[in-house]
């Protein structure tokens, strides 16, 4: 196949040599791009989720344990000041003020917080009914120690209303839980959802930068095969061959350089020969003009 008759070169193949190693690099580095960008984007979603995790599920539950002991540690105060002392019984009031302080200021923080507000209103109405029993009924009694008064129903209203409080906490509590549970699953999706999308784009992009490395290797290796081949037959005497390359690149340029100076030594073999043939039978025909003579 000769030059003339052979395809014209498609226009990434005229690019110059440099240009297309620095597609491949562009291209490379777009991959690594998209890949970081992304990562850096899922890193934030996991960590939104991750702080969503602290922020609505362990620090409402804290702060809600904070509350069920402060209400645990009051009701202990509040049997001590039964069975205690007559001149024990200011300091356990003391302290039980003290706890219902603690358990405000927690049920303070838990409004702000995250949690279901049904659950909340249903524990702190079991809470404000203890109180109420608790101040107008349990101490009043402890105080004045009046053995003609029956204390045990007050003991048992005052199981069955405490008992009341631990059921709404442990309510309050488990609805917290799967709260928690429910956004560490989400936290989770997140997580295996980024780790896919990365998994995809590096997959993606190694699959494309090696078809584009295939590609450009393919537009620096093939001409210089061609080019090798016409350089091997004049090495070895053939004159025949030629590279046949159009494209517009260096290799492109030093291939038809190098077809144009094939051309142009057979045509000096060409004009050799004729001379040489010339040479020859005017040898011929001097000798034969010796003979006659």
């Amino acid at each position: 196949m000769n030059a003339a008759s052979r395809p014209r070169a498609g226009w990434f193949a005229d690019l110059r040599v440099n240009t297309k190693l620095m597609s491949l690099l562009a291209a490379l580095l777009l991959v690594a791009g998209a890949v970081g960008g992304l990562a850096v984007v899922q890193l934030g979603t996991v960590n939104a989720a991750a702080e969503s995790i602290y922020s609505d599920g362990a620090v409402p539950l804290r702060d809600l344990a904070e509350a069920q002991e402060a209400v645990g540690s009051m009701r202990q105060r509040v049997l001590l000041h039964l069975a205690g002392p007559v001149t024990d019984k200011p300091r356990r009031e003391q302290e039980i003020t003290r706890f219902d302080q603690v358990f405000d200021t927690a049920v303070a923080a838990l409004r702000r917080e995250a949690v279901d507000p049904g659950l909340l209103d249903g524990y702190l109405a079991a809470v404000a009914e203890y109180r109420t029993y608790r101040d107008g009924t349990i101490l009043p009694a402890s105080r004045a120690m009046d053995p003609a008064v029956d204390v045990a129903p007050v003991l048992a209203e005052c199981d069955r209303l405490f008992g009341v409080v631990v059921e709404a906490g442990d309510a309050l509590g488990a609805a917290q839980t799967d709260a928690v549970e429910g956004t560490q699953a989400n936290a989770a999706a997140s997580y295996h959802s980024a780790r896919t999308q990365v998994l995809v784009i590096l997959v993606v992009g190694a699959v494309l930068g090696l078809a584009l490395a295939l590609v450009i290797g393919r537009q620096i290796v093939r001409p210089l095969r061609r080019v090798q081949h016409v350089a091997a037959g004049l090495a070895d005497g053939d004159l025949t061959r030629i590279s046949g390359l159009r494209s517009r690149d260096e290799l492109g340029q030093t291939g038809r350089a190098l077809d144009a100076a094939m051309e142009s030594l057979r045509g000096v073999m060409a004009s050799v020969v004729a001379s040489a043939d010339a040479v020859a039978a005017s040898s011929e025909e001097l000798s034969a003009s010796s003979a006659q003579i």
